[in-house]
């Protein structure tokens, strides 16, 4: 058993959180500084060939040694996925580590609390009401006006009240951790198995496979351009069919701005070309990122999280109605102390007789 919490007590610590950080930027920042071969280019001795002749114009003697460290295709390399794959263990790791105690802070209905607390609370008030049942009813109303959930506990003497609202925005934390977590995922799928190929050529008539693992074809039937009355291009498109195991299953019209979906990919219409044998050919582009969705999903996330957290803090209030009717106030606010402050005075109807 010990091996397992050394394990997990390492895995989310602060101190590997900031290191994986910074590898994290700085290999992001590597990505940025060095041009990126194309994964069709990498795959092509002699296309491969060509992009390095072109990159030793400027890197000279380095160019091999950048080549064999990954610098040409960062987003691929082991040493980016590694850190990658370690700041997700440890941010979902210490997204797990919260959900015990934001559960227990959410669920927590302490409703008498001892003398001390009321004495050096942060945020508090004393007031003189009236009697012990009128102190009660205007103090609950005005709490549950304002939104807070009210526990009361009656002793002979002592009346203990307990209020809060906005407990459940606590999870704005996990939800901005979990946002984050799937952020993270989205990158690694998109530098593991997202793809693009940037020039599939379409002989009208003719049916070509996308490649990179995708089993069905497509074919263009034609492609067709509307002019405006100056000659300048105002809409083309092209009908596009898709083959799967050889048979046409689909049939969409494409334009710039309307790709045609199908199998997890999208191809797009970029423009047509004179033939190498006359004739015409049509220019697409096929794009394969499943990260896609698991982003806008972490977008989501995270902004309801921020949301959450600092739009709607928890704020929790106890009094303790003496039996001459005054009563004591304490708050606590996970934000917005001084938002909590002011409520905290104007619990009570003006005039308020603060002691």
């Amino acid at each position: 058993m010990r091996i397992p919490t050394t394990l997990w007590n390492w895995l989310t610590s602060i101190r590997l959180a900031v290191i994986l950080l910074i590898a994290f930027g700085l290999a992001l920042f590597l990505g940025l500084l060095f041009p990126s071969m194309a994964p069709e280019v990498a795959a092509n001795a002699v296309e491969r060939g060509h992009w390095l002749a072109t990159a030793r114009a400027r890197y000279g003697p380095l160019t091999n040694a950048l080549f064999t460290l990954g610098l040409f295709d960062v987003y691929h390399s082991a040493w980016f996925r590694v850190p990658l794959v370690l700041l997700i263990l440890s941010t979902a790791a210490a997204a797990f580590n919260r959900v015990r105690p934001t559960w227990r802070a959410i669920n927590l209905t302490q409703v008498w609390m001892p003398d001390s607390f009321f004495d050096r609370a942060p945020d508090r008030e004393l007031i003189r009401g009236g009697s012990r049942a009128q102190a009660l009813n205007v103090l609950r109303a005005s709490l549950v006006r304002r939104r807070y959930r009210v526990v009361v506990e009656e002793e002979p003497e002592i009346i203990h009240l307990y209020a809060d609202r906005y407990r459940f925005a606590r999870l704005g934390s996990l939800a901005t951790h979990a946002g984050i977590v799937l952020l993270l995922v989205a990158v690694l799928i998109g530098g593991t198995i997202s793809w693009r190929e940037q020039h599939l050529v379409l002989v009208p008539g003719q049916a070509r496979a996308v490649g990179h693992g995708v089993s069905f074809q497509v074919r263009a039937e034609g492609f067709e351009m509307d002019r405006y009355p100056n000659g300048s291009p105002r809409d083309y498109r092209s009908d596009v069919t898709v083959l799967d195991g050889g048979q046409p299953v689909l049939r969409r019209t494409v334009r710039p701005n309307e790709p045609l979906q199908y199998g997890g990919v999208n191809l797009y219409l970029l423009h047509a070309e004179p033939g190498p044998r006359g004739g015409y050919q049509v220019i697409f582009s096929a794009a394969h990122d499943p990260s896609f969705g698991p982003a806008v999903a972490a977008a989501v996330l995270v902004l309801l999280g921020l949301v959450l957290s600092f739009y709607f803090p928890h704020q929790r209030v106890w009094a303790r109605i003496e039996p001459d009717g005054t009563i004591r106030l304490a708050g606590k606010s996970n934000r917005n102390r001084i938002d909590l402050g002011e409520e905290l005075k104007n619990l009570w109807p003006s005039p308020n007789p603060i002691l």
